[in-house]
């Protein structure tokens, strides 16, 4: 159906990279074999995955060319919303950080446009009551899953931001 309304279905990073028409109607999707109605979570993706920031900046770069009239995107971390209805606070920082990458190529193209670019970051719910916990909460979360933790709120704050880091880096 997309094709015959002359969109070009491409499958994966390296099919975006490859195609060398990047103002043509574009729909960038996983590659066979994964899921259709998803990226998958942050967490749990590998260097080769399409992620949330690869999608934006591909649509960056299709809707900016040759476009004199300008142009409309919403990029949405819906996977945050999943994991905080699954309670997760690991995946739900993770997918905050990869939205936040997202974020920041819209910003990068922002600061090339600022007299005609609107960012609006919004949030429609908080689903999960995420919270840290309190002093005398234990937090047990994949992100501190060898550990068992046990120590103030404002304590906690510094953990896992070293945690996250590591994961960032890939050291867990």
């Amino acid at each position: 159906m997309f094709e015959k309304a002359g969109y070009k279905v491409l499958k994966g990073k390296e099919a975006y990279t490859q195609h060398p028409r990047k103002s043509d109607k574009i729909i960038l999707m996983n590659t066979d074999g994964t899921a259709t109605d998803a990226l998958k979570y942050a967490i749990d993706q590998k260097p080769s995955d399409l992620k949330l920031a690869d999608i934006t900046a591909a649509a960056i770069q299709s809707l900016e060319q040759n476009n004199k009239n300008g142009f409309f995107l919403m990029v949405e971390g819906g996977k945050i919303d999943w994991a905080c209805h699954a309670n997760d606070a690991a995946t739900t920082i993770q997918e905050v950080l990869d939205f936040n990458s997202a974020a920041e190529l819209v910003y990068e193209f922002y600061k090339k446009h600022p007299k005609e670019t609107l960012i609006v970051v919004t949030a429609d719910h908080e689903t999960g009551g995420l919270g840290i916990g309190n002093g005398s909460s234990t937090l047990k979360t994949k992100l501190l899953a060898n550990q068992n933790y046990r120590m103030p709120s404002f304590q906690m704050k510094s953990v896992i931001c070293a945690k996250t880091k590591q994961m960032q880096l890939g050291m867990t």
